[in-house]
């Protein structure tokens, strides 16, 4: 499959799509940037996410990388495609307990069936690498209803 340009059509449609989706509105999260291959979502650390040691617990930033991976992923397959994370590793390297975090994810390969993502979380307030994370995506044809 070949990444295509996003067009402001489609752009328009993710933007929405993560507007309307639940999840990742019950965890704060807020799309910064989408352009082809690339979408930057931040998210506010806060006591509601924490876990017993009074840090972001790992699900909710694992939450977060998931997010981005699969918004850089719908940047950059065509339009009639969709994508679901079938696969993901994290790596946690810095603690994180309030503020900004931001996840920038970027597809790092675009095949006929699947797509890999890779996703660095960074604390904004200090540059901090919080996490990175590695996603594989099964791309296919949204039904047709």
């Amino acid at each position: 499959m070949q990444r295509l340009a996003l067009t402001a059509a489609r752009r328009r449609m993710l933007v929405r799509r993560m507007a309307d989706v639940p999840f990742p509105n019950l965890l704060g999260m807020k799309l910064i940037k989408l352009v082809p291959g690339e979408a930057r979502i931040s998210m506010t650390g806060s006591a509601k996410l924490h876990q017993y040691q009074k840090l972001v617990h790992g699900g909710a930033i694992s939450s977060l990388a998931d997010t981005a991976a699969t918004f850089a992923a719908l940047a950059s397959v065509p339009d009639g495609i969709d994508v679901i994370t079938i696969e993901f590793k994290m790596n946690f390297l810095a603690p994180f307990s309030t503020g900004r975090a931001v996840a920038t994810g970027r597809t790092a390969h675009l095949g006929r069936r699947t797509c890999v993502a890779e996703v660095n979380i960074q604390n904004s307030a200090t540059k901090e690498i919080v996490a990175l994370g590695l996603f594989t995506m099964l791309c296919f044809p949204i039904p047709k209803t």
